[in-house]
């Protein structure tokens, strides 16, 4: 089932995948600027807080914001479209699912059913690489 984005799944995305190519203030200005996207007529997500509330809500100074910003911008998670006179608009360009899937943070199972799978997923994990190398050495004398 096709996951049905908002500003809290794309936040869930953010928090939950390892960005290493952005700092810990860049990863909390993103989450910031996260929290103001809605939806346009054109369907994207795009928001304009200033670089000042930005800074209040984040606890960091102008001048981390407008690096975060621009960090965020060259790694590609955002565009942003200057405007003289106003704020700026944000635009989300999102995670790309190998990303999500190369740099996913694994919960840890919570309740003892899921204990139990994590448990039987490993430990059948391990019993293929076992098999495939004993597959490998039979015969090899």
């Amino acid at each position: 089932m096709a996951e049905k984005y908002n500003q809290f799944s794309i936040s869930k995305r953010v928090t939950q995948t390892i960005l290493s190519d952005l700092s810990k203030s860049d990863k909390l200005v993103l989450l910031v600027i996260i929290s103001y996207l809605s939806k346009n007529d054109q369907g994207f997500f795009t928001c304009h807080p200033s670089h000042q509330t930005v800074a209040e809500l984040s606890g960091v100074s102008l001048s981390t914001v407008n690096r975060s910003i621009s960090n965020i911008v060259s790694c590609g998670y955002l565009t942003v479209e200057r405007r003289s006179n106003r704020t700026d608009i944000y635009t989300w360009r999102g995670i790309t699912e190998q990303e999500r899937i190369n740099n996913s943070v694994e919960r840890p199972p919570k309740t003892q059913e899921e204990w139990e799978q994590w448990r039987l997923s490993k430990a059948d994990k391990l019993e293929e690489e076992a098999k495939a190398l004993r597959g490998n050495s039979y015969g090899v004398y």
